[in-house]
Order: C-alpha cells, then structure tokens, then sequence
C-alpha cells in the first residue's frame, strides 16, 4: 500500500489513460507534498491557502476517481 499518488495516478494510468490528463497529474503532484504532515519532523510550514488549495486538488482527485468507479 502506498500513498504516493504520483505512483497509484501511473498504476491507474496503466488501465485508463485518463489519469495521465493534465489536471488530474497536477492534483496529485501537489498532494504528494502533505504526505509527511502526518511526521513529528515535518518542515513545510502549511497556511491557510496551502490548505485550501490541498483541499480542492483532494475533493476533485475524489470526485473524478469516484466517476470512474461508476463508470465502470
């Protein structure tokens, strides 16, 4: 199990190469920098953009996986 989304977005792109789109690439390199928040050493200092920012790029990297879950 991984939580790097650059590695789950190319495994996905494996099957559907929507997930090689632009945006979504976009989305998932900028959640790629929070994954250490969950670390007592992690350094980057978040403010409220940041958050805002990582929030969008969280709820529509779900709503577009969500689609291709319906999809099928």
């Amino acid at each position: 199990m991984s939580h790097n989304l650059k590695e789950l977005r190319k495994e996905c792109a494996g099957i559907d190469s929507d997930f090689n789109k632009r945006r979504v690439v976009e989305h998932c390199v900028y959640l790629d920098t929070f994954w250490n928040v969950k670390y007592p050493d992690f350094t980057i200092s978040i403010d409220a953009s940041h958050a805002k920012r990582g929030i969008n790029s969280a709820k529509r990297i779900q709503d577009f996986v969500s689609m291709k879950l319906r999809q099928g």
